[in-house]
């Protein structure tokens, strides 16, 4: 076992070689070096077998966001003490050595960090932030430091995880990954930080002994995917820090105006801090106990954290050598030639499990690998997920407005086994705005779903009933048919639901996010028709595993909630 594991999540394949060399020359020799390759064809592998080096261990994690991969790092780690170094980063041959005697000489603390420069696409320094210590002396640095200095001004004064060593006897999983149990997608490190100086002060190591990459080449839309993340996730620590006593009076109020000057600079780069931007009146209004936990901010939060998730899921299918792969084989005709500027037909989902296990592990997966296309579709997913469905919805409504597409949400139980889905789905909305698979073309006071009529869950009569469904695993057991289908209906099903985004835009019509997991499709299908939007049904063959969850506590919650928003 080592004394160190030099951890690198990895990705990129120009600068990981320099990352690994640099890990490889310590003057402090009692290291492992673990590798998480995150790329989905293990495209990182050639560069760690040619470095022959017995202390470095290959992981392929990939395809996925990138805290999974850390996570797994993590827990593969072995030595006393993790030192993290990024894939595009450097260390200095003594960072080691320095941290490692800095946590002999102050053996209560969890976390040491030294500082680092900047360097280009060369390895040429371009730019020295000022050092908080001289070399060779140390220093401690109390939580208080960090709130007034760090949280309060909005300012990573640490910088990277690839100058910080950790006591893995004195840190758990949650310290690095969270705070105060929310994930963090943009600043993990000021998180982890906060959480490791509850322990004890961190120590600071004097010097320059890391180098962290400036790279223009790096792809734009990669460097955007969880930029916004990095500014509202400083809205969390200030609530946080509030709640907990430790920011208060003066320096609370000039978080809060940092927060509103650049939430109100970046809201047009991110349309998902504008929710956040509105809602900065709180500061001013709610008792500072109550900040970290008020109803509107936990929403909003959650909005936000669903937009980046919406552009973590098409960047990484971008990256998939396998995203399109159907558009390679796909039959094509001289006499029927392909549109190139037709709207993209886009597949909104979220489940449970990870990305790269979704074709394999849902029904929905499998059934979309078996299909070939002339213009494939889309699919905006949203993996690992918890959150509520009104959520990631409306954050897929939010991001195509710069994107319009055909959105169709569903679920991940549904396996798609009509050939000529896609060109359904477009014939359906020549017809109607919204278009479900089931639906009913009443809709009575009281009504707990579209099938039932009464809240004791009686079947409504079949002749206002429409639509058909199977069910079973891959090939249907049952077939129900509830009534002809391309009839005009005042409620759908949201096993299925598709709709043109620019109609949805035009109508301001959007998902009520108090409905997480029951209610919303019966309240979305009101909003809609409020709206003078047409729903109906339309022929599209799928299967559906599950058979729903009505009568549950959630559902039930649900339900008293949707009675007392119409005053039913």
């Amino acid at each position: 076992m080592a004394t160190v594991s030099i951890l690198i999540p990895a990705r990129r394949a120009d600068y990981l070689g320099r990352a690994l060399m640099s890990a490889q020359r310590q003057t402090f020799g009692d290291v492992e070096i673990l590798v998480g390759d995150d790329t989905p064809d293990a495209a990182l592998q050639p560069i760690v077998e040619r470095l022959d080096d017995a202390r470095i261990s290959y992981f392929h994690h990939g395809p996925g966001e990138a805290l999974r991969n850390e996570e797994a790092l993590w827990a593969r780690a072995s030595g006393r003490y993790v030192k993290w170094l990024g894939d595009s980063d450097m260390l200095m041959p003594e960072s080691v050595e320095r941290l490692v005697d800095a946590f002999s000489r102050a053996p209560d603390s969890a976390l040491a960090f030294h500082g680092r420069v900047f360097v280009d696409a060369n390895d040429s320094v371009v730019d020295t932030p000022r050092s908080l210590m001289k070399v060779n002396e140390l220093g401690l640095v109390g939580r208080d430091l960090l709130v007034r200095e760090m949280v309060g001004e909005l300012r990573n004064f640490i910088g990277e995880t690839s100058n910080v060593m950790i006591d893995r006897e004195r840190a758990s999983a949650d310290d690095v990954f969270s705070y105060r149990g929310f994930k963090l997608d943009g600043l993990g490190d000021v998180g982890m930080y906060l959480n490791l100086a509850e322990r004890a002060p961190l120590i600071a190591v004097g010097g320059y002994w890391s180098m962290s990459r400036r790279d223009a080449s790096e792809p734009a839309r990669r460097q955007r995917t969880y930029e916004s993340a990095a500014i509202y996730e400083w809205e969390l620590f200030v609530r946080g820090e509030a709640a907990s006593g430790r920011l208060t009076g003066a320096a609370l109020a000039d978080a809060a105006a940092r927060l509103q000057r650049i939430y109100s600079a970046r809201k047009g780069d991110f349309p998902e801090l504008a929710r956040l931007l509105d809602n900065l009146g709180e500061f001013a209004t709610a008792a500072a106990p109550e900040l970290f936990d008020t109803e509107r901010f936990r929403s909003d939060y959650a909005a936000a954290r669903a937009a980046v998730a919406a552009r973590a899921s098409q960047t990484a299918l971008g990256a998939s050598p396998n995203a399109h792969a159907a558009a390679a084989i796909a039959p094509r005709h001289a006499d029927r030639p392909t549109s190139v500027t037709a709207k993209p037909v886009r597949l909104v989902c979220a489940t449970r499990v990870a990305q790269e296990r979704f074709m394999s592990d849902t029904a929905l997966g499998r059934s979309l690998l078996a299909h070939r296309y002339e213009q494939p579709p889309e699919l905006l997913l949203y993996a690992n997920n918890s959150t509520g469905l009104p959520t990631l919805y409306n954050a897929a409504i939010e991001q195509s407005a710069s994107h319009p597409a055909i959105l169709v949400f569903l679920h991940d139980d549904v396996s798609i086994v009509d050939f000529f889905w896609a060109e359904r789905v477009r014939e359906a909305l020549q017809h109607f705005d919204l278009v479900g698979l089931a639906g009913n073309r009443r809709r009575l006071p009281r009504q707990p779903a579209w099938a039932f009529g009464t809240p004791d869950f009686k079947w409504d009569d079949a002749a206002f009933l429409s639509g058909s469904v199977g069910h079973g695993n891959g090939f249907p057991s049952q077939v129900s048919r509830f009534g002809p289908a391309g009839v005009e209906c005042k409620l759908l099903d949201g096993l299925m639901l598709i709709a043109d985004s620019e109609r949805l835009m035009r109508a301001g019509v959007r998902f009520d996010e108090q409905f997480a997991f029951h209610f919303y499709d019966v309240d979305f299908c009101r909003q809609a028709e409020s709206k003078g939007l047409r729903m109906g049904t339309w022929p599209i063959s799928v299967v559906h595993e599950s058979g729903g969850a009505f009568g549950s506590a959630a559902w039930r919650a649900g339900y008293d909630r949707y009675l007392r928003k119409y005053g039913e």
